[in-house]
């Protein structure tokens, strides 16, 4: 920069491995909360995460959004997918025509930034998720990257507020525990 050098620490690159695909009525956010889960107690903080595998191809461009937009929960500077067919596709929903869309495929497949599920890509470190075992599940109750298995949710929650249910003295007064309004955030609901 300006003539001058510059040293930088490169951070390491986490490859978070996909396999299979997600059960019927398993949700983008059940995938998230579980992806959030493991990488927090993995330990992810300054390192990027490259979500690859084979699974890839069962996930739509929505789920990759919410995967990626957890990134601060999960830790890690940033999540992303390679560039692949999904991507072409939205960048032509976006408005790119057919000769952009044939150099960012050109281009990114000569760079080896295609996904191509045939070649085993080198990380600092590996992780992997078997998409069929992600069950469903809900955020909270406290933090919006915390999970709790929705068939653990009565459990959970009357371990957490059976004190105050029990004393409640009206139907009027609001207590810890009752359910006035759900909130959808930018990354969970």
């Amino acid at each position: 920069m300006l003539g001058q050098p510059i040293s930088m620490n490169v951070p390491k690159v986490i490859g978070f491995e996909l396999k299979g695909s997600l059960n019927e009525g398993v949700t983008a956010t059940d995938l998230v909360l579980t992806i959030t889960e493991r990488l927090r107690s993995y330990g992810v903080v300054g390192k990027f995460v490259e979500f690859c595998g084979n699974g890839l191809k069962n996930l739509t461009l929505a789920d990759r959004a919410t995967i990626s937009n957890m990134a601060p929960e999960y830790g890690a500077t940033c999540g992303f997918f390679p560039t692949d067919n999904e991507t072409i596709n939205y960048l032509e929903l976006s408005g790119r025509d057919s000769h952009q869309l044939k150099i960012i495929s050109t281009y990114t497949k000569f760079q080896t930034l295609w996904f191509d599920e045939k070649i085993l890509y080198k990380y600092d470190e590996s992780i992997q998720l078997d998409l069929n075992k992600v069950k469903p599940s809900v955020a909270g109750p406290k933090r919006p990257q915390d999970k709790i298995l929705l068939k653990n949710v009565p459990h959970s929650f009357n371990s957490l507020f059976r004190d105050n249910i029990k004393n409640k003295s009206s139907d009027q007064e609001l207590v810890s525990g009752d359910i006035v309004i759900a909130a959808i955030t930018s990354c969970t609901n």
